[in-house]
């Protein structure tokens, strides 16, 4: 329910995921980031780019669907096509 227990949730889903420092802190002084990550085969012919959202409240609907798809077997559901959440 914070913008830090949803970025442990996600590091933990994706721990191959790279980050991208913000020069902005959070609300409780945080330092913030865009994490991405890969699944998939690099050379997918098709490749699915999620982003979680950028300003408020809705990053976390987007960011738990990005961590049950992930921690469901989303990566490895054989359909062809990489995947990376931003």
């Amino acid at each position: 329910r914070s913008h830090r227990e949803a970025t442990a949730k996600f590091l933990a889903a994706a721990s191959q995921s790279r980050a991208y420092p913000s020069p902005a802190a959070g609300q409780e002084g945080e330092p913030l980031a865009t994490h991405a990550a890969w699944w998939g085969p690099e050379n997918a012919d098709d490749v699915l780019i999620v982003i979680s959202g950028v300003h408020g409240p809705e990053t976390y609907c987007g960011s738990g669907i990005q961590i049950d798809w992930a921690t469901a077997g989303g990566p490895a559901s054989g359909t062809g096509c990489a995947w990376r959440p931003a």
